[in-house]
């Protein structure tokens, strides 16, 4: 997602996400990822202090789920999307170059984002300089299975990564996937990492 994104088209794209989780197969293919998620988060991030960003927020479902932060910022490029129950601060702005300042963050949060970013290493190097020394990174990630690659021929700016190159591009950005954090959930793969 660079400056050059089509607003218009990110924006009715979340229409339909919006619609397609409300209900079916949709509905429970996202509780499955959410609910794992939420997991990581009560064992890990929940009495965490500072700051924690939610980028590709979406209507930010996923605080739903457990008790968000006192300092959280949802942000996502889309401006369709309104905050779901969670009191939070909501920016739109582009993940590339998010107007956050340096070593500012305890916490990020990217859940269904990575597939479509198409510079892994640039983008986990960037959300490592936001991070704090000690900071996390909760993140999905969509492996090249059957369905996900049924999605990126129709979509074709979703952009499949097994998990090991998610894993190598995390290492070489400066985070370390914690050990017995990953975990296959729906049709993502949820883990945490941590800053080095």
């Amino acid at each position: 997602m660079t400056n050059r994104i089509n607003h218009t088209l990110w924006d009715k794209r979340a229409k339909r996400y919006l619609q397609r989780g409300r209900t079916g197969f949709g509905l429970r293919i996202a509780q499955s990822e959410l609910k794992w998620a939420a997991e990581l988060w009560k064992m890990y991030c929940e009495n965490l202090s500072g700051w924690a960003v939610d980028f590709g927020s979406g209507s930010g479902s996923f605080w739903d789920y457990v008790n968000p932060p006192s300092k959280l910022l949802l942000s996502d490029l889309s401006k369709e999307y309104k905050n779901s129950k969670s009191p939070s601060l909501r920016i739109v702005s582009d993940v590339t170059i998010p107007p956050i300042e340096d070593d500012s963050i305890k916490c990020i949060v990217a859940l269904g984002l990575i597939e479509y970013l198409p510079d892994l290493n640039s983008q986990f190097r960037t959300f490592r300089r936001l991070s704090k020394s000690d900071g996390l990174f909760l993140l999905s990630n969509s492996p090249p299975i059957c369905a996900n690659k049924i999605r990126s021929y129709l979509m074709s700016d979703v952009l499949l990564r097994s998990d090991i190159e998610v894993k190598q591009s995390l290492n070489q950005a400066g985070w370390s996937v914690l050990s017995g954090t990953l975990r296959h959930a729906g049709l993502q793969t949820l883990m945490l990492a941590k800053a080095n």
